[in-house]
């Protein structure tokens, strides 16, 4: 005697002897739980109603808790799916992108089919809160990319099913969360240079399908690949369907994998392949680093160029005295022996006194007098700031005249 199953996917008629008592399952449209009070309310968990056009099924301890909502070819996840559904069918739809947070607080879900349904892009909170879900079927759908965090938390996942596809790129943290993952579909892709030995951080993982992808013929990368087929070949289903593909080739020719050779022949001696890879996963770090390195070099040129101005910046703002850059006390080829810094009201005593004694004197010297030697704007008792520090530059030495009238004048903070 066979036993037909409504829901399932795969074999639908099953001999009556080998069934359990929770595979016997009734249809429902609304229960509420003897416990529950808040079934007259419409936000109400504990209310089991079945989602609009979809079929519901449950056993004698609802233990077992089915929505199928397969083949309905609708848009978006049909809203109201009970919270402790244990089995969603979603196959069959046109969803083309999976939301944040679409099965968030379906904690018993255990089984998700999400296959055929046109799937483009998952989200990477899309599978939150499914804490106890062990079967994923994703295959069949119109994915490209996963980025690697897709499936996090999802610590209890065991089979997951991606196959048949259009997935280039695969990080190589995407399932890295999955420690409990044994069963795993990528064949029927569109794989090239995906890093199959990170796979061996699944310790638990069994079968694996990667067939019928497009992987690199380069060198480097098919080396590794093979020697991590030849060390896994009881747990590689379809290691038949393994090929690479020189896609440099105008006839992109396959070539079977000689998972006994240790050297790659001059066939594959190309690496840009993996040199690729190898660009698309350190890129970043190489566009930070380089970044890093190009602001530090022009923070460095700055601080060089503008030396002095910074020294006297820190020097009025702050209190803070640096000693000049090496070389400021080089006297070689100075144009004055002495700069002479002094009040306008001075004038006569530094011009007939001072300078006097000192450019007439012996031995004598060139001085550069402040009011004398260099032009003057504006009034006579307002400094011109400019070649104040120029006159310094080209002396030897620099002398102030610290007098009363000297601390009466106008001298600018930069001077």
């Amino acid at each position: 005697i066979l036993c037909k199953m409504t829901h399932t996917r795969g074999v639908t008629h099953v001999p009556l002897s080998n069934k359990k008592s929770t595979d016997f399952l009734c249809t429902y449209e609304t229960h509420c739980f003897t416990l529950c009070h808040c079934c007259d309310y419409v936000a109400c968990d504990c209310q089991m109603t079945c989602p609009n056009n979809c079929s519901c099924y449950h056993d004698p301890t609802w233990h077992t808790n089915v929505v199928d909502c397969s083949s309905q070819s609708v848009s978006e996840i049909p809203e109201k799916i009970p919270m402790d559904a244990t089995e969603v069918y979603l196959d069959g739809n046109d969803f083309k992108e999976l939301q944040n947070y679409a099965f968030i607080g379906r904690k018993n879900m255990r089984s998700l089919y999400v296959n055929s349904s046109k799937v483009e892009n998952i989200h990477n909170r899309t599978f939150a809160g499914l804490s106890s879900l062990i079967i994923l079927h994703l295959g069949n759908n119109k994915l490209e990319h996963l980025n690697g965090y897709e499936f996090e938390h999802l610590t209890q996942l065991t089979e997951l099913y991606l196959q048949d596809n259009f997935i280039s790129h695969i990080d190589n943290k995407t399932f890295s969360p999955l420690i409990s993952l044994k069963i795993l579909r990528l064949d029927g892709n569109r794989l090239v240079d995906f890093t199959v030995w990170s796979l061996t951080i699944n310790k638990n993982l069994n079968s694996l399908s990667i067939g019928n992808n497009m992987w690199s013929c380069k060198c480097r990368y098919l080396q590794r690949l093979t020697a991590y087929i030849s060390e896994n070949v009881p747990k590689i289903v379809d290691i038949s369907d393994v090929w690479c593909i020189n896609l440099e080739s105008p006839s992109s020719q396959r070539k079977e994998l000689n998972l006994n050779g240790t050297i790659c022949s001059d066939y594959y001696a190309s690496e840009s392949g993996i040199d690729n890879m190898l660009i698309s996963n350190y890129m970043p770090m190489m566009v930070t680093t380089f970044t890093g390195f190009t602001l530090i070099i022009l923070i460095a040129l700055l601080i060089f160029l503008f030396r002095d101005t910074l020294r006297i910046w820190l020097y009025s703002s702050c209190g803070i005295r640096f000693l000049p850059f090496a070389g400021a006390y080089d006297n070689t080829d100075k144009l004055y022996d002495a700069y002479i810094c002094y009040s306008p009201k001075d004038d006569d005593f530094v011009i007939q006194t001072l300078a006097a004694e000192l450019e007439n004197g012996s031995p004598s010297y060139h001085l550069c007098l402040h009011y004398r030697d260099i032009p003057q704007h504006g009034a006579a008792y307002i400094q011109y700031t400019l070649p104040l520090p120029e006159a310094a530059e080209a002396s030897k030495r620099m002398i102030i005249v610290l007098t009363r009238n000297f601390l009466e004048t106008e001298w600018s903070r930069y001077e």
